[in-house]
């Protein structure tokens, strides 16, 4: 899994932040960064969570921002906390989103890693040492692991097929941020139809 971090820019636009070293998030209005070139503790730092029941991230509060910083809506104290996929973080005012996006990785076959004697998950020959693979990254309910030759995995995806083992599918939409309520009166759509003019 791939951790991603989201921030709303000034124009209102998502703007995606992949999150794959830890991530100093600002609560000054600065750009996030990598967390080893943070400035200082007027933020939260955000890394990759692995092996937890559904949380996808680690975020640790500094004691200087307890309070300051809240999870969907709610306070936060100073300390470690983790958080789930489509989690909103706010800091001092400053908005992001954690998500969680599964990406398979092609690598080279080596017995020694994953296992000697393998065969493709779909194709069922024996792979051997050196050959591209591809490992099932799994879905945000479940990991997988299934291991396919990577020309099979891409001719699967391609042709709109699933993971038997997890049901991952290579078309799933990208996890995107909850669109920005539009601001207004609730009866200006009505306004014209009760003969009452906007203002």
């Amino acid at each position: 899994m791939r951790l991603m971090v989201w921030q709303r820019t000034v124009e209102g636009e998502e703007e995606r932040i992949a999150g794959d070293e830890p991530l100093f998030l600002p609560g000054d209005g600065a750009r996030p960064g990598p967390a080893r070139e943070r400035r200082g503790d007027d933020g939260i730092i955000v890394a990759r969570a692995r092996d937890t029941a559904g949380a996808v991230a680690a975020v640790l509060v500094f004691d200087d921002l307890a309070r300051a910083v809240l999870q969907d809506g709610v306070p936060l104290c100073g300390g470690l906390h983790l958080v789930r996929h489509g989690a909103e973080l706010t800091v001092r005012g400053q908005r992001y989103w954690i998500s969680a996006d599964a990406a398979p990785i092609e690598s080279a076959y080596d017995p020694a890693q994953h296992g000697a004697g393998l065969s493709c998950h779909l194709t069922r020959a024996p792979l051997a040492p050196g050959e591209a693979i591809v490992a099932c990254p799994g879905t945000l309910a479940a990991g997988c692991g299934l291991i396919h030759r990577a020309a099979a995995w891409r001719a699967a995806m391609d042709g709109g097929l699933s993971c038997s083992g997890c049901g991952f599918h290579a078309g799933g939409a990208e996890w995107r941020p909850p669109r920005k309520a539009r601001e207004g009166r609730l009866d200006e759509p009505f306004g014209s139809a009760w003969g009452e003019a906007a203002e």
